[in-house]
Parts: C-alpha cells; sequence; structure tokens
C-alpha cells in the first residue's frame, strides 16, 4: 500500500509543508513501486490539476510518453478527444493526494469503460480515511485524515 520515508517536510498546525525534496523522493518510489510489480504503463492518466506536476516526473522518470490530465467534476470527466487511445494499454493513475478516494474510484471506471488493460493507481500522498471509495495500490506517504497537505507548488497561495 504504501511506503513511509524519511520526512523532511514540516508540519504546522495540522498543515504538512512539503518540498520539492520530498516530491522527488515521492515520485522516485512510485517509480520503484511500479518496477517491483512488474508493471509496464504504456500511458499515465492524472487527475486534473493536483496530479499534473508529480505525473510529468514520473513521464520523464519513466520514459513514457503518452500523458493524459482528466478533469473530474461530479460524475463527469472532462477528456481530451485522443482518449480513446488508451484501450487495451496497460494505465498507471498519478495523483498528488488520495483523500476518500471518490474521484479515483470514478477515474477507474471511467477507464474501464475504455476497455484498458489493466490500471495501477499512485499517490504522493494519502490520508486515512475509514472508508475511502477506493485504496491506491501505492501512496509513497501516509497522513491523518485531518492534517491538510501544502505541495511545493501550492506554498505561495497560503
Amino acid at each position: 500500500m504504501g511506503a513511509e520515508d524519511s520526512f523532511s517536510g514540516k508540519i504546522i498546525n495540522n498543515k504538512v509543508f512539503l518540498n520539492w525534496k520530498n516530491i522527488n523522493d515521492y515520485t522516485k518510489q512510485i517509480h520503484k513501486y511500479v518496477l517491483s510489480i512488474a508493471f509496464l504503463p504504456d500511458a499515465i492518466v492524472c487527475i486534473h490539476k493536483g496530479g499534473i506536476i508529480p505525473s510529468t516526473i514520473l513521464s520523464y522518470q519513466m520514459k513514457i510518453d503518452e500523458l493524459y490530465s482528466l478533469k473530474i467534476t461530479a460524475n463527469n470527466v472532462v477528456y481530451p478527444r485522443d482518449i480513446i487511445n488508451l484501450r487495451g494499454k496497460n494505465i498507471l493513475i498519478v495523483d498528488n493526494i488520495l483523500e476518500d478516494g471518490q474521484k479515483i474510484a470514478y477515474l477507474e471506471s471511467f477507464l474501464q469503460s475504455l476497455a484498458v488493460r489493466q490500471v495501477v493507481v499512485t499517490t504522493l500522498v494519502r490520508k486515512q480515511f475509514d472508508t475511502p471509495f477506493v485504496v491506491p495500490d501505492f501512496s509513497a506517504k501516509s497522513i491523518s485524515k485531518e492534517d491538510w497537505v501544502i505541495f511545493p507548488w501550492e506554498e505561495l497561495n497560503y
């Protein structure tokens, strides 16, 4: 399910501030996990917008050119027209954080409707919900559901 790392971010008032080293370490852990299960993704699909940066980093680390960003709204998936190219392919889902898992569960269902071959779900961080909609195959860091994560690309907003 996940790997615990030597966390070097800072925690202030239940806000977990991650830095770029954390992000780099977490994406490397995801890459290592994917290699350890002998999963060969043909494409990476991320949830817009939090998953864009980690999935881009992973696409470079894993040398995967096919990268799709899908926007999940209430019972709707906004996707690019060429998403049909995923039929029969192995898909690596990447997101920055999994909270209750509802968006990823919806995305997995959507991808299955496209007749993809296999889906592996990974996140940088997973909040520990008692009854999540879905549990990722791998998360690099697990935190309390009460904590709030501030990613380095968000830090200027706080």
